[in-house]
């Protein structure tokens, strides 16, 4: 992936998510080795809803949160039988196209929720399968007493059938021991209710909450074997009830790479700052307190492009001004390459396009030499484009001899950042979607957005605003 990181820096501006299609779906599929074939698989499109499509192509089904979730789901052709249809808030109307569309199941937050799925299915004159939430201890999902109250008056609710019991302990768990309890939890819950009510609720919707590594000094060896280790307990809960894990961080995580550039650097009382053009609106690495904590990162060093039509520029509106006619997605633009002295890693030939990585690379011998005499490696606080001292995505990244116009590959981004950032602030411009896969090659899946728009009266009335 670094030579195609190194083509989306060189083709594209910066800021940019690259999400590695082929490498997510090889994840969902060594995720359905290891658990079998008779245990059920869910992608959280909420991680990251770019993902939804190829999701679809390799798992069971796909949960789904809000009504915009919905229609992608739409969008990108996902058989609506593969939907779960969650969320801790509904409506009447989404709750009814949800139904409308023969979405697979739904789920029931609370007794006020289930009659909200009743009404709807009966307006639209539909049965519905419905999986009941139970609390774990936050704002989702309903308490026990509720959820026993639920099927022991289940007669009240004739156009639904409630065929299980969902439930999402959090996220990022690091003990198996936690997540053999909650099994063994739920499915003696599920006997209660077999015993009690003399009614068997076949499906047991569970999300482990599989911690992934994300920063610097954790353990990257191997990346499935938080799986790797409850897939025992999962296997045996799966003899005794209809089991589906659900997942969204553990399967996106490591798909996704953020570029962005150094465009300033400075020092201030003793501290080394590195500003880049992007920031913490586009990157939200889950338990990162005020950047204490270094994530993962790659400097591709300068990456321009010798002719400038090549480049996919930025117009007023955010779409792309050309293509360059002769452009092949699948082009292999770097043929090889190597660490240089400071840190970078720089082309030994330029492409066939006229791509180069980091003009430096034109120096002269002596120059090249008198620079790795002068390379230093150097902590630095990396800091983005926000009016904000919280704008701070790390406060000590090491970096060699870093330079402006250096690009950065922030890693393991493949999750939440995408759609968690605080994307409004400031007015600045959404970072473009890269795609890439072997098939397709790399392919813009969002061009830029400018978002002034939506803080802004006035951009109601310009042509082609997204407010029209």
């Amino acid at each position: 992936m670094e030579a195609v990181l190194r083509r989306a820096a060189a083709e594209y501006e910066t800021p940019a998510y690259v999400f590695d299609v082929d490498g997510f779906q090889e994840r969902l599929r060594e995720i359905r080795e290891i658990v079998g074939e008779k245990i059920g698989l869910c992608y959280s499109i909420k991680a990251n809803s770019w993902l939804t499509k190829a999701a679809s192509e390799v798992w069971d089904h796909l949960e789904v949160c809000s009504p915009g979730e919905l229609e992608i789901c739409r969008a990108v052709g996902v058989p609506a039988e593969k939907i779960l249809y969650s969320g801790v808030v509904k409506g009447l109307a989404d709750t009814r196209e949800a139904i409308r569309i023969g979405a697979g199941t739904l789920t029931a937050e609370s007794l006020g929720q289930l009659a909200l799925v009743e009404k709807a299915a009966a307006v639209e004159g539909k049965k519905v399968d419905v999986l009941l939430r139970l609390n774990a201890g936050s704002q989702f999902g309903m308490s026990r007493e509720d959820l026993l109250m639920a099927v022991r008056e289940r007669e009240q609710y004739p156009h639904v059938n409630l065929v299980g019991i969902h439930f999402f302990a959090g996220t990022q768990q690091k003990k198996t021991a936690r997540q053999e309890k909650d099994l063994a939890m739920l499915l003696e819950m599920m006997e209660e209710i077999q015993d009690q009510f003399d009614f068997r609720m076949r499906r047991l919707e569970y999300g482990p909450g599989f911690c992934v590594p994300l920063f610097e000094g954790e353990d990257f060896t191997d990346t499935l074997a938080p799986l790797k280790n409850l897939a025992p307990a999962l296997q045996r809960a799966a003899e005794q009830v209809e089991l589906t894990i659900e997942m969204g961080r553990f399967a996106a995580t490591e798909c996704g790479t953020y570029l962005t550039k150094i465009v300033d650097l400075k020092e201030n009382a003793g501290t080394r700052y590195a500003l880049i053009d992007g920031g913490i609106n586009h990157v939200n690495y889950y338990g990162q307190i005020m950047g204490m904590k270094v994530p993962v990162v790659t400097n591709l060093g300068k990456v321009e492009s010798r002719d400038p039509e090549l480049t996919h520029s930025r117009t007023s509106d955010g779409e792309n001004e050309r293509e360059d006619e002769n452009h092949h997605p699948n082009t292999t633009f770097i043929s090889e390459h190597r660490n240089s002295s400071d840190g970078a890693c720089r082309s030994e030939n330029a492409s066939s396009s006229g791509v180069i990585i980091n003009e430096d690379r034109k120096d002269t011998a002596e120059e090249r030499e008198e620079k790795q005499n002068t390379s230093i490696t150097a902590e630095y606080c990396l800091c983005g484009s926000l009016c904000t001292t919280g704008d701070v995505i790390t406060r000590q990244l090491p970096l060699e001899s870093p330079e402006a116009g250096d690009v950065l590959a922030l890693h393991n981004i493949g999750a939440y950042s995408v759609t968690e950032g605080i994307y409004l602030f400031l007015s600045r411009t959404l970072p473009r979607i890269l795609l890439y896969s072997d098939k397709d090659g790399l392919r813009e899946a969002r061009g830029p957005v400018e978002i002034w728009k939506l803080n802004c009266a006035a951009g109601r009335q310009e042509k082609g605003s997204v407010l029209q």
